[in-house]
């Protein structure tokens, strides 16, 4: 009996010990870390062994991180579980924000498996005083050292490699409440192949403040955006306080549609909107813009810029003189703009679309920069819910208007376009004009204007400045030019600013009140240089129109580009 319990005994623990093997055997994972680290932040990036416990998500790794003491004894701070894309599970990487500066801190990787946790491996890293000056900026040599930038918003940073986005979808790095207020050089790199879909900011740097970005190519934009997207622009939805110089951007394909009627959207090929901010030296070329089904209360577009305000950085800009506040200096856009509205708001509305800048709010003067641009402006006459009583539009082939902000300051600049607003299916066009001017755009305003389609805040001066149409000779306005006013509106104290028909059916003046005439009022305001001007109009001189265009007069950049056309 003692021997058979002898060996009862034996068996049993030898069951134990097999069990307890069985539950402490290891992961089999192994991994090597290496760190990169800025002034607060370090980024981990680990490679892993082949192992189906991880592809299987058996073992579950993970990063804890520990901070040094005076002593040397580290404290355990934040623990951080690891995410694999892609189904990949031999590498990733993993961030640790909001560090101190020049700090070590100690690493150490684990993984969950079988019920215990295995350490793998450790690495010591510490802060750095990379990025703190443009000396020793943080270089930017992958997509995802990109993306990391919003660890760390406010360094210097470097472009060493061109970037290819190979069209993978960027979302926000940067947000209102976290702008980029860095410093990135592009170092004359590229940036290519970049799919744009954040949901609010749309942009390869969504928002800037007190930023500057410089010295960059970028090449094959593509945004295909919804009415969550109120801010839009290739470089930067909303850019502040900032500096832009030496960028080009080449290939746009912006499709947008507008479809809550109540929001402000800013909307543009290079910027959505800018406050306080100078560009020198940008330029964008073969810009594809569609906007359609537009309902908003606000809408503000444009080829360079959706909506400009503020006072920006002075700049010289000619030479022997004083630098004055420039908001666009030898800037450039090329391509084509097409807007399609709806209105479906029941609020003022203010529709602002040009060449360049759809609504110039900004005191600073834009000089040296041109358009070549077609811009289509088309009410979209077959929606049954349309609403066009609160409407004013303003079309430009430069600036579409000013309805809010300091102002508009513009000398030496270039339209190079072709205008067009009208009402109906674009095919019907050229079939049935008369039916197209007699249809009202809207019962507000109309201003289309060759070079601006309405100057309505106060403007500093346009000066010296040109507009030439590329295959016809004026800009094209199907629309009705004239609506039935109300009759209670109608006064004998302001009777004169509206109009009676005559015998001929022509409009004219009234000479006397008539309280049972009909009585008519302008909606439509078409010139091929300014639609309409609210301002003092001494402050708008030498707008040169077609023939009248004479090279000697025209600012050294936009004459070489106007003549480089021809050659």
């Amino acid at each position: 009996m003692k021997k058979i319990a002898k060996l009862l005994t034996i068996a049993f623990l030898f069951i134990i010990l097999f069990v307890v093997a069985a539950c402490s055997s290891t992961s089999g994972v192994n991994a090597t870390i290496e760190a990169k680290s800025t002034p607060t932040s370090i980024r981990l990036d680990i490679q892993f062994g082949e192992n189906s416990n991880l592809s299987s998500k058996k073992a579950k790794p993970h990063v804890k991180k520990y901070v040094y003491d005076t002593d040397g004894t580290t404290t355990s701070s934040e623990d951080k579980y690891l995410d694999f894309s892609n189904d990949v599970y031999t590498q990733t990487s993993v961030s640790f924000t909001g560090l101190s500066k020049n700090t070590k801190y100690k690493f150490t990787l684990f993984v969950d498996y079988n019920g215990y946790v295995e350490e793998i491996t450790s690495i010591d890293a510490s802060t750095s005083n990379i990025g703190e000056t443009e000396d020793n900026p943080i270089e930017i040599a992958t997509v995802s050292d990109f993306k990391a930038m919003s660890d760390n918003r406010d360094a210097y940073y470097k472009l060493t490699n061109d970037l290819d986005f190979n069209n993978e979808g960027l979302g926000a790095i940067f947000t209102k409440d976290k702008p980029f207020e860095g410093h990135f050089d592009g170092n004359g790199k590229t940036i290519s192949n970049v799919k744009l879909n954040a949901t609010t900011y749309v942009g390869l740097f969504n928002v800037c403040d007190g930023a500057e970005i410089k010295n960059l190519t970028i090449s094959n934009v593509k945004a295909d955006l919804s009415s969550a997207s109120t801010f839009v622009g290739c470089l930067s939805a909303q850019i502040n306080n900032s500096k832009v110089t030496d960028v080009t951007i080449n290939d746009i394909e912006l499709i947008f549609s507008a479809s809550s009627s109540t929001a402000e959207y800013n909307v543009g090929a290079v910027i959505g909107s800018a406050n306080g901010t100078t560009f020198n030296n940008v330029k964008a070329n073969n810009i594809d813009m569609s906007l359609s089904s537009v309902k908003g209360a606000k809408v503000y577009t444009g080829m360079f810029a959706g909506k400009t305000l503020g006072d920006p950085s002075k700049l010289v800009v000619k030479e022997g003189e004083d630098a004055v506040s420039t908001l666009a200096y030898n800037c450039g856009v090329e391509g084509k703009l097409f807007v399609k509205l709806e209105y479906k708001t029941t609020s003022e509305g203010f529709v602002c679309i040009g060449g360049f800048i759809g609504n110039d709010g900004s005191s600073g003067l834009i000089t040296d920069s041109y358009t070549n641009s077609k811009v289509t402006v088309i009410k979209d006459t077959t929606s049954t819910t349309a609403n066009h009583n609160y409407y004013s539009l303003a079309v430009g082939g430069f600036v579409g208007g000013n309805s809010e902000g300091n102002g508009m300051n513009i000398d030496n600049v270039l339209a190079l376009v072709d205008v067009k607003v009208f009402a109906g299916n674009e095919s019907t066009v050229q079939e049935d004009i008369d039916a197209l001017n007699d249809t009202l755009m809207n019962t507000k305003s109309t201003y289309v204007g060759g070079l601006v389609g309405i100057a309505y805040k106060t403007i500093t001066k346009i000066d010296n400045s040109f507009v030439k149409f590329k295959s016809i000779d004026n800009v094209i306005a199907y629309l009705k030019e004239y609506k039935e006013a109300k009759a209670s509106d109608v006064k004998d104290t302001n009777y004169q600013n509206y109009f009676i028909k005559d015998d001929s059916d022509n409009y004219v003046v009234p000479t006397s009140y008539d309280e049972n005439a009909t009585y008519y009022e302008k909606v439509r305001f078409v010139d091929n240089k300014i639609g309409t001007l609210k301002d003092d109009t001494s402050k708008v001189n030498n707008i040169y129109l077609n023939d009248e265009i004479n090279t000697t007069l025209m600012a050294k950049n936009i004459k070489a580009y106007f003549e480089s056309l021809n050659n």
